[in-house]
């Protein structure tokens, strides 16, 4: 005769409670794999390119001291102490170049600077790299600010474009 196995009662009603609740767990497991590879993508913000530069010279800059003169012509003002900076400068095919971060008022602006024999234009931008102020600083004579848009939009765009190149993340 063969031997036959009982199974009790506590066994299957034990099995019918386990069993449902794994297959739940299995089954969010799987749409939340499915999900992420099916669903939308989560957005993952880009840093502008703003951000970047800042980041760039805050990393790779050294801390400084900047004079009020020229910077209090761009409506940057501390009380007429120096300003701290944070900077990065690299000598360039027309010229020695600056990147400029000042964070001191609450919010990130930078200055750019290119100096050409004795004179630096210095432009005045905010993280979207708009211009503000554009001021000329001779090194024998007086500050002025620039009032010719295109000759100022012109010589930005030049210093942008050369910092554009050497930002990481491109």
């Amino acid at each position: 005769m063969a031997h036959q196995r009982k199974v009790s009662r506590r066994g299957i009603i034990g099995a019918a409670i386990a069993l449902p609740l794994g297959a739940c767990t299995a089954m969010d497991k799987m749409e939340d794999s499915l999900y992420s590879l099916f669903g939308p993508r989560r957005s993952t913000a880009v840093a502008s390119r703003g951000e970047r530069m800042a980041r760039m010279i805050q990393n790779e800059g050294r801390n400084a001291m900047m004079a009020p003169e020229a910077l209090t012509l761009m409506g940057i003002n501390n009380g007429g102490r120096d300003i701290p900076a944070k900077l990065i400068g690299q000598d360039g095919p027309d010229g020695r170049y600056v990147a400029v971060l000042i964070t001191f008022r609450g919010y990130k602006e930078f200055i750019f600077h290119r100096k050409q024999n004795d004179v630096l234009m210095m432009h005045h931008t905010n993280l979207a790299f708009e211009r503000l102020t554009t001021v000329r600083y001779p090194h024998y004579g007086n500050l002025s600010v620039i009032t010719d848009t295109v000759a100022a939009d012109n010589d930005l765009q030049q210093q942008l474009a050369y910092w554009f190149d050497r930002l990481p993340g491109r």
